[in-house]
């Protein structure tokens, strides 16, 4: 169809606030706005929302697009639900609409997306990137019984996996929900020139690389002490991490430090692309044994740069990783399993190499401009 639409989105976070499901947002805007549609987003000034919160500064969101609009974020106590200024009030101003498209369950970003779906009497699509894990105190299930059912009344809900899905429709029954897995940037596909490992010295290492959030929740520590459990035997392997602290970076250098492998972890920092290409293209295994995944765009993205996994076999990752084809998955906690398929890969180099093969054409269904194209079909069918 070649009706342009007038779409008002509405998300907790967005670049270069860090994070997937930011990612995702960017991607499906930009999208959005190449085929030609009218956007107007609505986002946080938060950079990281869990608290203590943390703020952007002016000079990270000079670049915005002109399409988003960021408003002030603030908190009542310790409450982890930070609500923006103004929010409402300016989005029912908003004339001609189409459709309210909402992200971020557990947020007011979905619950106050839904309300002014509900005042405009418009379409609304929501994406949750809906989770249980570390939201089991009796305020959420609260929640959930509440704004949760609210918000998931959407008139279409857009899951990322057919684990998020399973997950979704135990605990509701939503009118309608649709699987549309994310993409992976083009940029990291691309073949780069230059070893960013080189700069430590460390390009002739087997590199063990890490990449996400740097938190207990990406499961950082279980690969340090993994790392620690195979360095005697592999004393030319490294860990190479990066990603944004979400606070908990400076214990997991004391745990190097008590371990006795704070030299052989690199600490990368936030980088993009093409540096990020780099990291992917010239390290030897990708190991993320993360707590929980509504999709994990990283493990998708290590896999195009033919890396083979070693994750945790639970949530959404099972369904990106390919079990025994693309990497090694095992259980939650399981530092001796991490150990374990580190030491396989890093002895079996075939076997490393027809992982990475299977994982990169695995991926190549991964792809930004199809994820766009099937969310614009979702608006066509709903307005």
């Amino acid at each position: 169809m070649s009706t342009k639409l007038n779409i008002l989105t509405t998300c907790l976070r967005y670049p270069p606030a860090p994070g997937g499901a930011e990612v995702l947002i960017e991607q499906l805007s930009q999208g959005l706005c190449s085929r030609g549609h009218n956007l107007k987003v609505y986002t946080s000034d938060l950079f990281r929302h869990n608290l203590p919160a943390e703020w952007l500064e002016k000079s990270q969101t000079s670049r915005d697009p002109s399409y988003l609009k960021r408003l002030s974020a603030f908190y009542f106590g310790a409450f982890p639900y930070p609500f923006f200024r103004g929010l409402i009030r300016k989005a029912l101003k908003e004339k001609n609409i189409d459709l309210v498209h909402s992200h971020n369950f557990y947020y007011y970003s979905a619950d106050s997306g839904r309300m002014i779906s509900r005042l405009k009497r418009l379409p609304f699509v929501f994406s949750p990137y809906f989770y249980i894990e570390s939201r089991e105190a009796k305020k959420w299930q609260a929640y959930r019984k509440t704004f949760g059912r609210f918000t998931m009344a959407a008139d279409c809900v857009i899951a990322l996996s057919p684990f998020e899905k399973n997950l979704i429709t135990k605990y509701y029954k939503p009118k309608r929900i649709e699987i549309i897995p994310p993409g992976i940037n083009k940029g990291i596909r691309e073949k780069v020139d230059f070893n960013i490992y080189e700069k430590y010295g460390c390009q002739d290492k087997n590199i063990i690389l890490s990449v996400g959030r740097i938190c207990y929740g990406k499961g950082i520590d279980i690969t340090i002490k993994a790392l620690s459990r195979i360095s005697k035997k592999h004393p030319d392997t490294v860990l190479a991490i990066t990603g944004t602290d979400f606070g908990d970076k400076a214990e997991f250098v004391k745990l190097a430090k008590k371990l006795g492998v704070a030299e052989k972890i690199l600490w990368l920092g936030e980088i993009k692309e093409p540096i990020l290409s780099s990291a992917y293209q010239y390290a030897s295994i990708f190991c993320l044994p993360t707590n929980y995944e509504a999709f994990g765009i990283v493990f998708a993205e290590a896999m195009a740069n033919s890396l083979p996994i070693v994750a945790t076999n639970f949530s959404a990752v099972p369904g990106v990783v390919p079990k025994d084809k693309a990497g090694f998955l095992v259980p939650r906690q399981n530092v001796k399993a991490i150990a374990g398929a580190l030491e396989r890969l890093i002895e079996n180099p075939d076997l490393a190499a027809a992982m990475g093969e299977f994982g990169r054409k695995e991926a190549l269904k991964y792809d930004w401009d199809k994820m766009t194209e099937k969310v614009e079909e979702i608006y066509y069918e709903l307005v």
